[in-house]
């Protein structure tokens, strides 16, 4: 009887722990290109098991603005056109794909970074269903808020 109530609990426990892990924080870098001119935005959200807390992460964003990437070492092809790239850190439970410098940005998103470094990612069919939504909530994109393309798979909890 006793074995039986032990491992109820040690279920429970497993399934606590198990819940907790599927919806603790990921960290993310976020790089936001921009290109000059144009309302053409891309994205991309690095992360990395080296990188566990905001702290860690805004540390490799300093680095990385003296090109000294440690972690997220990483080229963004801008091929053709002038970018302006804005870097922040955020937390989110969604699970965004790797990224890999390769492959075609067909993914449309709705970005949101809020002042608590919260991260919401939300899925568009379009960029001009994406800018009415955000005209909802203010006039203009600006880095908490904006419309991009890339290349990373939200994944569904």
């Amino acid at each position: 009887m006793k074995t039986k109530t032990i491992t109820k609990y040690f279920l429970a426990l497993l399934s606590c722990f198990i819940s907790l892990q599927l919806h603790a924080d990921e960290i993310y870098m976020i790089a936001r290109a921009k290109a000059t001119e144009t309302t053409l935005t891309s994205v991309v959200f690095f992360n990395s098991k080296e990188i566990s807390s905001i702290e860690e992460c805004e540390k490799e964003r300093e680095h990385g603005s003296f090109n000294n990437w440690r972690v997220f070492t990483h080229i963004l092809n801008t091929s053709y056109l002038s970018f302006g790239t804005q870097y922040r850190c955020a937390k989110s439970t969604q699970k965004l794909s790797r990224w890999f410098s390769e492959g075609r940005y067909s993914k449309k998103y709705l970005v949101r970074y809020d002042r608590s470094k919260n991260l919401s990612v939300t899925p568009v069919d379009s960029i001009s269903e994406c800018r009415k939504k955000l005209q909802k909530v203010q006039k203009e994109e600006d880095i908490h808020l904006f419309c991009a393309h890339s290349n990373q798979t939200l994944s569904s909890l």
